[in-house]
């Protein structure tokens, strides 16, 4: 890529990482087609693809009755990744839980299942972190836990192409991609399980 090229590129990315930062049973999100209200950023040679999008899926399984893991997992199309968390970029991953029930979000951080693909980038004149092809980020939530809890949370972001091998080379932003996730409850006894649906019964 000609200097000139990326610096334009660098530019481009920016403004859409302003546009877009603020702000799994598996279960498979709503999932909705971005309205950009802007064609997609694009770089590299390759066209634009018209029909690419992501899948993002939760699950939350019971530790115990006081305790239940987060799972959330992003699947990306072909060539395509989708940035870390790592909040000194600001095209960065983010995920925010909208309802919790009786559950609260401890303070330890998000945890991918597997470690990125650090990158020096030139056009952006920083190092960056990338996923491609699957990740999950996980979270351990506290409270009480029973047979009817759920987490409702979303994502935000961006995913792109890598330019290479025919992948079209052009970044789409993730805004508020919604997720639910029921708890799975094999860890809780069965005692527990009897009184919620005792209560849900008797509601």
């Amino acid at each position: 890529m000609l200097p000139f090229r990326k610096t334009t590129f660098a530019i481009a990315l920016i403004t859409v990482s302003l546009l877009v930062g603020g702000s799994l049973s598996a279960q498979t999100a709503k999932k909705k087609v971005p309205q950009l209200g802007f064609e997609p950023l694009t770089f590299g040679d390759a066209a634009p693809e018209d029909d690419v999008d992501v899948e993002v899926a939760a699950t939350l399984t019971a530790v115990d009755e006081k305790s239940a893991d987060l799972q959330v997992t992003v699947t990306l199309p072909k060539g395509y990744y989708i940035y870390s968390m790592d909040k000194s970029f600001g095209a960065a991953t983010q995920i925010q839980l909208k309802e919790l029930g009786s559950l609260k979000e401890s303070g330890d951080a998000w945890k991918a299942d597997h470690e990125p693909k650090v990158v020096a980038d030139d056009a952006l004149g920083q190092t960056v972190e990338k996923f491609f092809s699957k990740v999950t980020w996980s979270k351990r939530l506290t409270g009480a836990v029973t047979a009817d809890t759920k987490v409702v949370g979303k994502l935000n972001g961006q995913f792109c192409g890598s330019g290479e091998d025919g992948i079209p080379g052009e970044c789409r932003p993730i805004r508020d991609r919604e997720f639910t996730a029921n708890v799975i409850t094999a860890a809780l006894s069965p005692a527990a399980t009897l009184e919620s649906e005792s209560v849900t019964e008797s509601a």
